[in-house]
């Protein structure tokens, strides 16, 4: 297996792995770890929410959002990179692996950050204010 297949293999599991516990975290919604339930609790699901996960309703922005940002970290993780990245006898498989994996990690934060605050912008919602990033957000709105 090269390691732009490993890579991107490992970037689809890491992705959909954290993605939730990230909603939850963003949006205070909460939706946790897969083997925590998941999506059980988001607050979707309430009876009387006073907020609703902009990313999962309404479908259509959560589902293009999260879209957005698992193929473009795959693709960053699986990209044709420059010479200096790509496989020469002195680029090991683990270091070549190694960098794909970050790339591809800050990609996800990047635009995992980028299509909630858009995802929160487009419907009355505010963040969840135990996040650092909150005050920018809120800037931003």
């Amino acid at each position: 297996m090269t390691e732009k297949t490993a890579a991107g293999l490992l970037s689809l599991i890491t992705t959909a792995i954290f993605i939730t516990p990230f909603c939850g975290l963003l949006f205070g919604c909460g939706c946790t770890w897969p083997w925590a339930g998941l999506a059980d609790y988001c607050n979707l699901y309430a009876h009387h929410p006073i907020l609703i996960c902009p990313w999962c309703k309404p479908l259509p922005i959560g589902i293009t959002a999260l879209g957005i940002t698992v193929y473009m970290t795959y693709l960053v993780a699986t990209a044709r990179y420059p010479a200096s990245l790509s496989d020469h006898a002195y680029a090991s498989y683990a270091t070549n692996l190694a960098i794909r994996i970050i790339l591809a990690g800050f990609t996800f934060l990047g635009l995992a950050l980028i299509t909630a605050w858009t995802a929160a912008a487009v419907q009355p919602h505010l963040l969840n204010a135990s996040v650092l990033t909150t005050p920018l957000f809120n800037k931003l709105r």
